[in-house]
């Protein structure tokens, strides 16, 4: 698409536009020395086009260890799909859907509350509420936020009992933007100790409102009923200031 506009601008009939009227044997000459500097353009800009898929490609061979194109789906669902598994051991979901007027990304990590150590409960949830607060490649606490909300998207966390998912979705220009203050989560968050000490406070008040909810307490029995000595799960999922400050 870009190398298409970048021929466009360099057209026979946009360059004489510009200039005044010629003598036909001129303007014969000169068509034809625009006609060749427009092929050698084109073959120029189909040359960096090539060259910049074979560098796409290499780039994707060194980290795409496998590609799933059949996906199964609903006759009805008209949106296109690609899996794929990276060399890293990363599952990904591509979703390609013209209709849809955002972009989203959403990342699971296969850790959740039931993994939380005996003597730190809530420690996957509190975790999961500290990413947010800068990395260090994007060390302001709000800049992964303010990015998305400034761009029309809106982004949020939960933590599961065998997962946690991180998900966001953004005006589709500001995709890679996104996605680059995003990936830093799991590549190096800051945890800095004012940070700590401010989210303590809020997982704190998180467990207090969750004490009067039924679903909440229906799933602290589950994790009661699932405690063994090979598998242990903790008293707290979202966890409270007396153990998060055991950290």
């Amino acid at each position: 698409m870009h190398c298409f506009r970048g021929v466009a601008l360099f057209t026979p009939k946009l360059i004489l536009s510009a200039t005044a009227p010629l003598p036909a044997f001129v303007q014969s000459s000169c068509a034809r020395s625009l006609s060749i500097y427009r092929q050698t353009l084109l073959t120029c800009q189909r040359r960096a086009c090539s060259t910049s898929k074979v560098a796409m490609l290499i780039q994707n061979k060194a980290v795409i260890a496998r590609r799933f194109n059949n996906i199964v789906k609903s006759a009805e669902d008209k949106r296109e799909y690609r899996g794929l598994e990276l060399k890293n051991g990363l599952r990904v979901l591509l979703i390609s859907d013209p209709t849809a007027d955002k972009s989203a990304a959403s990342m699971d990590v296969n850790v959740g509350h039931l993994m939380d150590p005996w003597q730190l409960p809530g420690l996957a949830h509190f975790c999961e509420h500290m990413l947010f607060l800068g990395t260090a490649k994007y060390p302001s606490e709000n800049e992964y936020s303010k990015y998305i909300s400034s761009h029309g998207g809106i982004t949020n966390a939960f933590t599961g009992s065998d997962h946690t998912n991180y998900h966001f979705d953004i005006a589709p220009d500001h995709l890679g933007g996104a996605l680059d203050r995003f990936v830093q989560f799991f590549l190096c968050p800051q945890f800095t100790e004012s940070a700590t000490e401010r989210e303590v406070c809020a997982v704190d008040s998180e467990n207090s409102n969750n004490l009067q909810n039924d679903q909440w307490r229906m799933i602290q029995l589950e994790r009661w009923i699932v405690v063994t000595a090979a598998f242990h799960c903790v008293y707290f999922l979202t966890a409270c200031r007396t153990h998060v400050h055991c950290l």
